[in-house]
């Protein structure tokens, strides 16, 4: 009798013969393989009945009473409380911002609830829609919008790469950035979608869902008319481009062909809940992509102005006890602090 070893090689075998057809064969994934996305690196086709199944994922429920009174015992706790001096209180001023509407939230706070999501993924990876998602942090957007002239300015080598790209690019790319709940998941070897907080015009955040097979980003903005589409268009130019550009720059030399250096295209989504209060847009930029990755719909009677503030609250509960978040993070880079306007 054949050894299973023997069984498998000559299975093989016949489908490298080409004695199998073509309607009977049936591709097998690896579990890091799983996407809804199947073929090349970049030409991929949707296969429509292999969905990873999710897990309940309520992203509207309230937030947990005992954990509530937890965090009002250490905000109590915390230096200068209940006064509101940003300079010589920081930890409790930031938790008040997170927590009052609608004060503004700052990339510190976007990145502690994008924390949250990447442990909640790790640790339950069936409440989201697939396990070929990314959950960025703002450090990307950030520098990439700051750092794009120097990109635009820098010189290509003849095969039209080796230009300058903003630090931590390639990093985030292989998927050692960010470092909270590190996954080492490359891009396109093992990462579809990408999902990260997007600040546009130094004081309003929108979010970013970009489709690298697609070659496609998605913008759902809580307040459209803060800016035309020719506007938004100028603000996500940075993304667009070096996305293309660093794509192509990582690819193996047989592949490059596939990942042309034309920037990716863009939409702003119409009809999603918009914001009521002049300071929410982040709150609401970050419920878009917690519903968007865990297979939830934007829902206009959960997402709305008479929710936020239960909606602050319970993403300042879920830091704390979750992530044991106890303030805002000790900022490791420098010349990056765009927020002097506020939306």
């Amino acid at each position: 009798m054949p050894s299973r070893h023997q069984e498998e090689s000559a299975k093989v075998q016949r489908e490298t013969n080409g004695i199998r057809a073509k309607d009977q064969r049936e591709r097998k994934l690896a579990p890091s393989q799983k996407s809804p996305f199947v073929g090349n690196v970049t030409v991929k086709e949707l296969i429509r009945n292999k969905k990873q199944r999710l897990a309940v994922y309520n992203p509207y429920l309230p937030e947990d009473k005992n954990v509530r009174k937890e965090l009002t015992a250490f905000l109590k706790s915390t230096a200068g409380y209940p006064k509101l001096d940003k300079d010589k209180f920081p930890v409790w001023y930031w938790w008040w911002e997170l927590i009052t509407q609608p004060q503004w939230l700052s990339d510190s706070h976007m990145d502690a609830v994008i924390n949250l999501l990447r442990l909640r993924m790790k640790e339950q990876p069936h409440s989201f829609r697939s396990d070929r998602l990314c959950l960025i942090d703002s450090g990307l957007s950030l520098f990439w919008t700051a750092k794009y002239d120097d990109f635009k300015k820098s010189e290509p080598n003849v095969f039209g790469l080796g230009k300058y790209l903003p630090p931590d690019s390639l990093d985030y790319f292989q998927g050692t950035k960010p470092e909270f709940c590190q996954t080492n998941k490359r891009w396109c070897r093992d990462i579809d979608d990408l999902y990260l907080p997007f600040n546009i015009g130094k004081n309003h955040w929108v979010a970013l869902f970009i489709s690298l097979p697609k070659r496609h980003i998605t913008i759902w903005d809580s307040y459209p008319c803060r800016m035309d589409d020719e506007e938004l268009a100028t603000e996500v130019e940075p993304v667009a481009v070096m996305m293309a550009y660093m794509l192509r720059e990582m690819a193996l030399v047989e592949e490059r062909d596939n990942y042309p250096f034309d920037k990716f295209t863009h939409e702003r989504i119409a009809g999603v809940p918009e914001q009521k209060g002049p300071g929410d847009c982040g709150v609401y930029c970050l419920k878009y992509i917690e519903c968007h990755a865990t297979g939830n719909a934007f829902s206009a009677s959960s997402l709305c102005n008479k929710n936020i503030k239960a909606i602050r609250s319970r993403y300042a509960c879920d830091i704390f006890k979750e992530t044991d978040c106890k303030g805002p993070r000790i900022r490791d880079w420098d010349g990056l602090d765009p927020f002097d306007g506020r939306c």
